[in-house]
């Protein structure tokens, strides 16, 4: 028998030179190597942990030379839902910029619909208040022959309108002042049992408040005193009053108009 011993095959060392001489060595990380009968030691740059085996070792290392990336997965991930999450917040947040200026929109809208409206109230208001212009008999003759003005003011609209102030004008630049203003209240809504046989009825609240007309009021007289009838030559009414939105109204000439309260009486 020859007892001459034969040396063993050397393992490559190298992984490349492994691979390449037809050694196995993908097995798993910890596992017994056939040759070596011991743990294997990782590859250099490969990480414990890896999950990436379906590579080939050289992609491997070239993959791992900066580290290992095989659970880069995880981080696209990551980085995909921080990126998703900031397109939300970008679209909320342009939603609610929208939302706010179409609020905005509406409410303007909404307040110049609600100015139109109270201002076509308002005005139907004005025009609901009859204002009209009598002359009396006459007093006296010859050259002494007088007579007053008197205005007829009825309130058809359904708000109270206050204070009324009532200026003449006899010959259509002149302004005079009124000579006796007067509230009427009317006995037309009274039980018939109350009624009194004149058509008026002394209010309590007439002398008072002189200077007002209820929607339910008979109406307001004001006459000047006696005037000459040689003067009156182009005779004229001029009525101010505030509704209840606290805008002054004024009636000339057959018209109404809003007036500063603070506007001369002018024809």
């Amino acid at each position: 028998m020859d007892w001459t011993t034969t040396a063993a095959p050397r393992v490559p060392t190298s992984p490349f030179m492994r691979s390449i001489s037809g050694v196995r060595s993908f097995s798993t990380h910890g596992r017994l190597s056939p040759l070596t009968l011991g743990p294997r030691s990782p590859a250099p740059g490969f990480r414990r942990g890896c999950h990436n085996r379906g590579l080939g070792l050289g992609q491997h290392h070239d993959r791992n030379r900066h580290g290992c990336r095989c659970r880069g997965g995880r981080g696209v991930a990551l980085f995909a839902e921080s990126r998703a999450d900031k397109r939300i917040a970008a679209e909320r947040a342009h939603s609610d910029e929208q939302l706010r200026e179409e609020r905005a929109r509406g409410d303007v809208r909404l307040a110049e619909e609600r100015r139109l409206f109270q201002e076509r109230e308002q005005f139907a208001e004005a025009y609901a208040v009859q204002v009209t212009l009598i002359r009396s008999y006459s007093h006296g003759g010859g050259e002494d022959e007088a007579q007053r003005l008197i205005a007829a003011i009825v309130n058809h609209s359904g708000q109270t309108i206050t204070p009324i102030e009532v200026r003449f004008s006899p010959d259509g630049s002149s302004v005079i002042p009124a000579h006796k203003q007067e509230r009427l209240a009317v006995d037309l809504n009274l039980p018939s049992d109350t009624r009194l046989a004149s058509r008026f009825v002394a209010s309590a609240e007439a002398r008072t408040f002189s200077d007002r007309l209820t929607a339910w009021d008979t109406g307001m007289t004001a006459e000047t005193d006696p005037i000459g009838v040689q003067r009156l030559t182009d005779p004229r009414v001029i009525v101010r009053w505030t509704d209840r939105w606290g805008t002054r109204w004024e009636y000339k000439r057959g018209d109404v108009g809003m007036v500063d309260d603070s506007a001369q009486w002018a024809t």
